[in-house]
């Protein structure tokens, strides 16, 4: 892998952090310029450090710096080189620090009067706010605003991979602890209202009390044990040629230096020195490796011009060719011609030599060949419906140009044909004139619907099928998507279904809607209950109403059927099934209800008095009074079970008010009793 060795910044993410470009009212930020791409050991280098205010102009703020090597805290500088900054006071007058612990604040000595106005400047306005807010602010200007950039400069003597931690924090002094400097500065107003219009002082203090992280960002400088002094250089050569590619390193390393050469990804055998003799065309590299880590030079790209494979000449019948080869120097054909193109007049291989511009000679042939048969319109006929037009095109891989004729809108190599009769075209192909013609038959119109009917009421949970005329249409698409064109389309949903289809020579387009109907539903219960005596009893079962038709199991086909209970009674039959079948829109559906009879002898007067309830059961709660008591049902007046009671304690305390039947059945009797809930 190539490896670039350069000097990074990055963003810590973190509450008090934010990138460089985002300004945020009220939080300071630090810009960085004059990053320099690679950084070798002992090599002085440096940037520039400007703070921007972004509003933040009133308050003192403090920079710490803090230093890492591969990660460890430094904590002298002179262990791993030296570094410094300068940066301007006022007017033209700069003051010079030297950096010498690994961790500190960055600051200076700022005398006003030498040795009686004498302010330690390490939380201050002065030089902190650079830009944005205190000065016009260019993010492309270095050296913009105020002019008091931070200009570091540093020597790493040491190789590693160097971190610089820049954090800005706000300082809450009280104003006996703050130092007037007596300069001033005028604040920028600003679009996002960070800044006013007014006049502010700078302020100065040697402390900061009680800090508050504000900013943080890091800064990466990669510094390299091995660097490249001299890049190899690649070249054009001709056929025989060799170039020497070189590259020039120096390390601070005492295991010295070792080198592989590639070509074009792939390790060159022997090739293990600072240089190599290249032979043959392709990309070179060498990767130099010091024993701590690999650098790959640039790339040389070696060129070796080869004779160009040219295309092939025809000739057009019985007339001479004319093959031409552009672009070279000097030209030598088999008949000793010495032009650039030659007149022949049969077909064969032609020998000639050049010198291309790099002085190479190169040698090779040109072929000429009788010009093959061809079409340039495939059909004779075409077909299009009246009101519609086609397109012909032409094979662009071989006809470069075409002239067309008769009744046509043509392009160079295409034309849209809208009325019946003859087109002509000349094209030209393999450099001759080739001649062709194409009749148009128009086709008529028809009135034509494929689809027959517009809307289709589908039943729900059923499917339908439309069927499209197989002996009529030719080619057919579904709802625009090619891959469905089947004769029949299934209809499982709701919805619109377009189709285009090929008929009678032309496109026809229709469509049908497709419209859910709810199956009837009969609102009748699956099963019910009546208690009956063995007297005749009329019963009436009513369906929903509404519905086109219906039919009952015993031929009524009305809503309503009656049942007469004798008719089964008599035969000792107690329970029937009715199926109702009812139709709407098209739409059919069936039930059935299950119909039992409950049976009850009348009551012996001579044991009525022995069933009784008690309290009044007016608000559902009663108690049944009598002997050998099996079970009790509540049934409504028109004889369906409501509740089965297993309990001589009764609570029917959720029916309705009303009035109910108490059926009480015992080993020997069943009894009535009609109760009333008024509650």
């Amino acid at each position: 892998m190539r490896r670039f060795l350069s000097l990074l910044v990055a963003l810590v993410i973190s509450a008090g952090s934010f990138a460089q470009t985002e300004a945020i009212c009220g939080r300071p930020a630090i810009q960085f310029y004059n990053l320099p791409d690679e950084l070798y050991a002992g090599e002085e280098s440096g940037f520039i450090a400007r703070l921007l205010s972004y509003g933040y102009v009133d308050t003192l703020c403090s920079v710490v710096y803090t230093i890492y090597k591969d990660e460890e805290p430094v904590v002298n500088i002179s262990d791993v080189g030296r570094a410094s900054f300068r940066v301007r006071v006022k007017q033209e007058e700069y003051t010079d620090v030297t950096l010498t612990e690994g961790t500190g604040r960055l600051g200076f000595r700022y005398e006003v009067v030498p040795n009686f106005m004498v302010f330690d400047v390490y939380a201050a306005t002065l030089g902190i706010f650079d830009g944005y807010c205190p000065g016009v602010y260019n993010p492309n200007d270095p050296l913009g605003g105020r002019r008091r950039p931070f200009n570091f400069s540093f020597v790493m003597d040491e190789y590693g991979m160097y971190r610089i931690s820049f954090t800005i924090y706000k300082c809450n002094n009280d104003d006996h602890h703050i130092n007037s400097i007596y300069q001033t500065f005028l604040s920028y107003p600003d679009a996002l209202g960070c800044c006013d219009s007014n006049t502010h002082s700078d302020k100065a203090s040697g402390v900061c009390t009680d800090p508050e992280m504000l900013y943080e960002s890091d800064l990466f400088i990669n510094v390299v044990s091995t660097k490249i002094l001299a890049q190899p250089q690649g070249r054009t050569m001709c056929a025989g040629e060799t170039t020497t590619l070189s590259v020039s390193a120096q390390t601070m390393l005492d295991n010295g230096l070792t080198y592989q050469w590639y070509i074009n990804d792939t390790a060159i055998e022997n090739a293990n020195s600072a240089t190599y003799v290249a032979s043959e065309a392709g990309t070179y590299y060498c990767m130099i490796d010091d024993g701590r880590e690999p650098r790959r030079s640039d790339d040389a790209v070696v060129v070796v011009p080869q004779f160009e494979d040219l295309p092939t000449f025809y000739m057009c019948g019985n007339e001479p060719a004319v093959v031409s080869v552009p672009g070279y120097v000097s030209y030598f054909w088999y008949n000793e011609s010495t032009s650039s193109s030659i007149q022949v007049n049969e077909v064969g291989e032609y020998a000639l030599s050049v010198v291309d511009s790099y002085g190479c000679n190169l040698s090779g042939s040109v072929a000429v060949e009788n010009a093959p048969e061809y079409n340039p319109l495939v059909a004779d006929t075409v077909r299009f419906c009246d009101g519609e037009s086609i397109t012909v095109e032409l094979d662009s891989s071989v006809v470069t140009s075409a002239q067309w004729s008769g009744n046509v809108a043509a392009s160079e190599l295409s034309c849209a044909i809208s009325a019946g009769g003859m087109c002509y075209i000349d094209a030209v192909a393999y450099s001759c004139v080739y001649s062709d013609s194409v009749f148009a038959e128009v086709y008529e119109r028809h009135m034509y619907n494929p689809i027959a009917q517009d809307t289709l009421w589908l039943c729900a949970g059923l499917y339908d099928t439309i069927y499209l005329d197989t002996e009529i249409v030719s080619s057919v698409v579904w709802n625009g998507n090619p891959e469905n064109d089947d004769f029949v389309m299934p209809i499982h949903q709701s919805g619109t279904y377009s189709v285009e289809v090929g008929a009678y020579g032309c496109s026809y387009a229709d469509s049908i809607v497709v419209v859910d109907v709810p199956l009837p539903e009969s609102g009748l219960s699956d099963v019910y209950e009546y208690v009956v005596s063995t007297s005749d009893t009329i019963i009436e079962m009513s369906a929903a109403d509404g519905y086109d038709s219906y039919l009952w199991s015993d031929g009524t086909e009305q809503a309503t059927v009656l049942v007469n209970c004798a008719d089964f009674l008599d035969d000792g039959v107690t329970e029937m099934v009715y199926v109702l079948t009812m139709s709407q829109d098209g739409c059919v559906a069936s039930d059935t209800i299950v119909v039992r009879f409950v049976i009850v002898t009348d009551v012996d007067v001579a044991n009525a008095s022995k069933w009784t309830v008690a309290p009044n059961p007016s608000d559902g709660h009663f108690i049944i009074n009598g002997p050998g008591f099996d079970n009790a049902q509540i049934l409504n007046l028109e004889g369906v079970v409501l509740q089965t009671i297993d309990s001589k304690d009764v609570d029917v305390s959720h029916l309705s008010p009303g009035t109910y039947l108490l059926v009480i059945t015992s080993a020997d009797d069943i009894m009535k009793i009609k109760i009333v809930i008024t509650r």
